[in-house]
């Protein structure tokens, strides 16, 4: 996979207060970061609404508790490798999902175990954000370009609107 500089992640951010591209110093995966739960610096940031132009600051980080929806950036490594991607979708039962965070509405395919309630995804998992796949994002109801085919929901900040199955 290509990455951005050497030993950089570049993702793009939504929180409640508005959006965030940049760089991790890290070539871990995106989900580990989040999951321990410490604030993730970002280099070469840039930050504005979530639907408006984007203007370069200085310094910039990630609190994994503020975050609504977590995408890497295209050519980066993904948010979930295609393999386990695979594995989650022969082991797992597949769920037309909506989730809301105030102005902000992500929908799109999750994954549950077999016979889990997956509105509990959000309130039983242990991990601080769960992948969300083929997703769109609106704001205010109007689209958010955020074109990326997995990205990571955010527990602490959404609400859960409806889980269907597929």
């Amino acid at each position: 996979m290509a990455m951005f500089g050497a030993g950089k992640l570049k993702v793009d951010v939504i929180t409640a207060e508005g959006r965030v591209l940049g760089m991790v110093g890290s070539t871990g995966n995106l989900a580990d970061l989040m999951n321990k739960r410490a604030l993730i610096p970002l280099s070469e940031a840039q930050s504005g609404p979530v639907t408006g132009a984007m203007a370069p600051v200085r310094q910039a980080e990630i609190d994994p508790y503020d975050t609504i929806l977590v995408g890497a950036a295209t050519g980066s490594t993904p948010v979930v490798p295609p393999l386990e991607r695979s594995e989650m979708s022969k082991f797992r039962d597949a769920y037309d999902a909506i989730y809301e965070a105030g102005k902000i509405r992500v929908s799109g395919t999750i994954y549950a175990m077999p016979g889990q309630n997956p509105t509990d995804t959000l309130n039983r998992s242990i991990d601080i954000a769960i992948p969300i796949f083929d997703l769109s994002v609106t704001c205010d109801g109007a689209p958010v370009p955020f074109a990326r085919d997995a990205a990571l929901v955010g527990r602490p900040n959404v609400k859960v609107v409806s889980a269907t199955k597929k």
